[in-house]
């Protein structure tokens, strides 16, 4: 995984995520289901790709965002 914080083209995190896909499983980002240890609405915009996404196309998304 590779994370981009506020459009800087260099990434804020990299690394590896382990994937574990249950059915009919949540996904929790910034937290966990019972509530505890979580980001209380602080996230804002967040994507998924099937692919890792190239440096134009993320210059792209962050011109897309700040357009509005």
């Amino acid at each position: 995984m590779t994370i981009y914080l506020d459009g800087n083209s260099e990434p804020e995190m990299t690394g590896e995520a382990k994937v574990i896909m249950v059915k009919n499983s949540r996904l929790f980002l910034g937290g966990r289901g019972d509530g505890v240890a979580n980001f209380e609405g602080k996230l804002d915009e967040v994507a998924f790709y099937d692919r890792a996404l190239d440096a134009a196309e993320i210059a792209a998304h962050v011109r897309a965002a700040n357009a509005r």
